[in-house]
Parts: structure tokens; sequence; C-alpha cells
């Protein structure tokens, strides 16, 4: 477990949490009305313009582009409302990092995707789990029921969305797909795929942005057969790219990589350290369906996150014990 309390020896936290919150504010006024808008139209419409028609709600703008963005930070900011607590940071802080722990949610319902409701609640418990024994006990009293008021809430997403999406013609087959199908198919996907698949996406797929500096632009990608799109974990579409060899490179690139720090039993940049573990659990968590971040908003989150990482492990130089 780490220690929120006095990460860092250096101020520059405050210039942090004033620019997150201002993007938290604008990412959450900007994407409210197309929320609500998607919510009233239903999942099943959504769905259907997204996956056939190639459409959502949100128009494709800089704006759109930056509220998707921001909303993916998701895990930072809800590090970030801990810190606020502990540290007893200004009121403001403390709201506008709670509000944007729960922009993934908002962000998801313009989707209508039910992964963001799942992940941010996980998200809040994994991270209370970690950093309740600095909070006060009136703290983790009050928290404990937000939690519980947010699990119930999600949970309320969760089933009205898989209702519109897998129920909507009364077939108990289609919802049990939807539902039963979501945590059990993974492996068989996963083997289908090592058997069956002959032609391979490259980069076009899950790292568009590598794409695009190669080819100058984003190629669309045609799946035909329904592995192809269904969840069948990060490893899936790491196969998926260049075969056995882009699988056995980037699972051992990524393990070394983690094994590496979180190995270590004094960490100099504590700050650094919480942010990785954070990145690491938003990344295996989302993994466990499919490469949630292989998009061309996920891939500039990664890069804008190691950027964070980079400039944090540069100015950090507290320590954070493990308990």
């Amino acid at each position: 477990k780490f220690s929120l309390v006095r990460v860092s020896k250096y101020r520059y936290e405050s210039t942090l949490f004033f620019i997150a919150s201002i993007s938290i504010w604008v990412a959450l006024i900007y994407q409210i009305p197309y929320a609500i808008l998607a919510y009233s139209l239903g999942a099943e419409e959504i769905r259907h313009g997204l996956n056939v028609l190639k459409e959502g709600v949100l128009p494709p703008t800089l704006w759109t582009t930056f509220s998707v963005v921001v909303s993916s930070f998701y895990v930072i900011f809800i590090v970030m409302f801990f810190y606020s607590l502990t540290n007893r940071m200004s009121r403001f802080y403390t709201i506008s990092t709670f509000i944007g722990g729960a922009l993934y949610v908002v962000s998801s319902i313009c989707f209508t995707a039910r992964d963001g409701a799942l992940f941010y609640a996980m998200t809040l418990l994994f991270a209370f789990g970690l950093f309740r024994e600095d909070l006060p006990a009136n703290v983790r009293s009050r928290l404990s029921k937000i939690l519980a008021i947010s699990g119930a809430l999600m949970l309320m997403f969760l089933i009205a969305f898989t209702i519109q999406r897998f129920f909507a013609s009364g077939s108990s087959d289609d919802l049990l797909a939807g539902t039963l199908g979501y945590i059990g198919q993974q492996p068989f996907v996963f083997a289908e795929t090592i058997v069956s698949q002959s032609v391979f996406y490259g980069f076009d797929l899950r790292f568009p942005l590598v794409s695009i500096i190669i080819n100058g632009a984003e190629t669309e990608v045609a799946r035909t057969v329904h592995y192809e799109w269904s969840f069948g974990t990060f490893l899936k579409d790491y196969y998926s790219m260049f075969g056995w060899g882009s699988l056995v490179f980037l699972a051992s690139a990524q393990t070394i990589l983690f094994y590496s720090q979180f190995s270590k039993r004094f960490i100099p940049e504590s700050f650094f350290m919480i942010l990785l573990v954070a990145f690491y659990f938003q990344f295996m968590l989302s993994g466990v369906f499919y490469f949630r971040l292989g998009t061309r908003g996920g891939n500039l989150y990664m890069v804008l996150y190691a950027l964070i990482l980079l400039t944090v492990a540069i100015k950090s130089r507290g320590y954070v014990h493990r308990r």
C-alpha cells in the first residue's frame, strides 16, 4: 500500500490540480448534452449508428477529442481526489477531481458503453482500499456511503444499457450472450483467434496513431468474422497485429517494464509510482476484455500519460514506503 500524505516535497501539484480542474469542467459541460441525447435515444440505436453507420452523437471535432481524452484520465483524477482529501486541499479541487473520476462514465454514456460504469466503480473501490488508512475515520465513513451510492448508480446504468442493447427483441439468448458472454468468452475467442486468423491488422486497428505517423492517414480495418470483434483480452489484440511475434514481444516488454518498477523496495519518485500503479490497474482491468486503449484517443492518452509520468519522475523526489 501507498501513502498519499505529502508524497512530494514540491508545490507543483497546485498547478497540476488547477489545469486538471479546468479541463474536467470543460469536458463535463461539453459532453453532458450529448450524454443526455444518447441516453434518450437508447443503446440499440446508438450502437447501430456506431457499428453500422459509422457515426455517433459526438461530432468529429477538436473539442470532442479533447473531452474524450480528458475523460480517459479518470484514474489519475481518482488518485488526485484522494490526495486532495488527505492533504486538505481546496474544496474546489476535491469536488473537481471527484467529478473527473466520474467523467469517464459521462463519456461512456455518449457511446452507450457499459464499461465506463464498471471501470469507474472498480477503480474507485481499488483506490479507496489503497489509501483508506490515510483518511480520518469520519471521512472514511462518508466515503463508504458515497461508494455504496455510486456503485448502485453504476449498476443501474449497466442494467439499463444491457436491456436496451440485448433484450430489445425480448430474446433471453441475446440477453445471456450480452451478460455471461462478457465474462466467459475471452479464452475461447483468444484460442479461436490463434487458430483461425491468417490476415493480420498491423498497427491499423489498435495502434492507429502509429499507423497515421507511418502512412499519413488512419486506415480502416474490415472485420467480417465474429471472433474478430469479440472479447479475447488484450493478448488477442496483440496477436492480431502481426501474429506470434507481436504477441510475445509486446507481452514480454510490458511485463519487464512493470516488473522492473514494482520490484523496487524504496521508490524515489513516489508520486510517479502511485500513478504507474494506477495505470497498470487501468490497463489490466480493461485488458480483461480487450485492448481498450487501442483507439486513436486511447493511443493519445497513453502518450500524454507517459509525458505526465516523466514530468512527475523529474520533479518529485519524495519517498513512499510499502506497508
